[in-house]
């Protein structure tokens, strides 16, 4: 059984920009590890920016050790792990099932 991983990230006013460009580096890494990216999206209105990226994952164990997997393969990801770190002002992960109803289930 797979599940469903959102993750909700607040950034840094202005910060975007570095924010897709270090992710279009680090996707294809977790993707390596048995992710599947279901959707990316960002907001056009609100506060502050938003993104979201809705992934299918293996297992729930998968939720801590890919990112950590995706870096350690990929030492050439460094300098975006630090981009990451200073454009990502909050962080928010749930893991879900899918319902009965969903079309893919």
């Amino acid at each position: 059984m797979s599940f469903i991983l959102t993750v909700r990230f607040e950034l840094q006013w202005g910060s975007v920009d570095q924010f897709e460009d270090a992710m279009s580096r680090l996707v294809p890494a977790v993707v390596e590890q048995g992710w599947q990216l279901l959707s990316a999206t960002r907001s056009v209105t609100g506060p502050e920016p938003l993104v979201m990226h809705i992934y299918e994952i293996p297992d729930a164990e998968s939720v801590h050790g890919v990112p950590a997997r995706a870096f350690a393969a990929h030492p050439e990801l460094a300098d975006d792990a630090r981009v990451l770190g200073e454009t990502i002002k909050r962080e928010e992960l749930a893991l879900m099932s899918r319902l009965s109803y969903d079309p893919a289930a």
